[in-house]
């Protein structure tokens, strides 16, 4: 059973680990290969069994170094803009908010 590497991700089981494996079968017909990950830290190999279960995976997964077919890295998306404008205050009076009050 062989395998090509495809990248790198951070383990899915949390252990720690921030360089496991993204491989995908090469033995295996065209079009049925899933890619799925083997962390070497902990041993846990998780698989993609659908096309879209693959595609989130490979949106995750950063280029091998020194590996040319290596999937290419997501775009960065840049941060949405921060509102810098101060909150306004609350409104005075009770009288809107519970107008039963405004003739006491």
């Amino acid at each position: 059973m062989a395998s090509k590497t495809l990248g790198r991700t951070v383990c899915p089981i949390k252990c720690g680990h921030d360089a496991a494996f993204v491989k995908v079968k090469t033995d295996k017909p065209t079009g049925t290969a899933y890619p799925y990950v083997h962390c070497a830290s902990c041993g846990t190999q998780l698989h993609t069994r659908s096309e879209e279960q693959a595609k989130h995976l490979l949106a995750i997964t950063r280029a091998e170094k020194g590996a040319p077919d290596a999937p290419p890295a997501p775009p960065s998306v840049d941060p949405a803009p921060v509102d810098t404008t101060p909150p306004k205050p609350p409104k005075k009076g009770g009288a809107a908010l519970f107008p039963i009050f405004a003739g006491a």
